[in-house]
């Protein structure tokens, strides 16, 4: 099985979750690829402080994004030196990572791409 194969393998464990397959059904699963090194590794408490800050993002609105919430409570269960994988994956209007271990999903954070060619407020004129 190849890395793009297991991670939609391992993807496909979030829809044991209502919300989250009702949520990733709406991404466009067929133009999902992997995006740079693949799979990459990280520490459960970094991964959980990275959850906890586009969480708290998703929440004031300054970005649309969902798997957050269930992604931090499993990260809980791990020790904060506990080291786990990720693929980082992209699809046509999101990006985001799985966390996982062998062959087993942890959890899902994504979040949506914006297509606009400048941030609003940005004014190259100012160059």
């Amino acid at each position: 099985m190849d890395m793009l194969q297991h991670a939609k393998f391992i993807l496909s464990q979030a829809f044991d979750k209502r919300e989250l397959k009702e949520k990733i059904e709406k991404m466009s699963l067929d133009t999902l690829s992997l995006y740079g090194e693949n799979p990459r590794k990280t520490s459960a408490s970094f991964a959980k402080q990275q959850a906890e800050s586009r969480h708290k993002m998703a929440a004031e609105g300054k970005i649309n994004a969902f798997g957050m919430k269930e992604l931090i409570n499993q990260l809980t269960q791990h020790s904060g030196e506990d080291e786990i994988l990720f693929y980082y994956v992209k699809t046509e209007g999101h990006t985001g990572e799985i966390y996982f271990l062998k062959d087993s999903l942890i959890g899902v954070q994504f979040v949506e791409r914006k297509h606009g060619k400048y941030a609003p407020g940005y004014r190259p004129d100012m160059l």
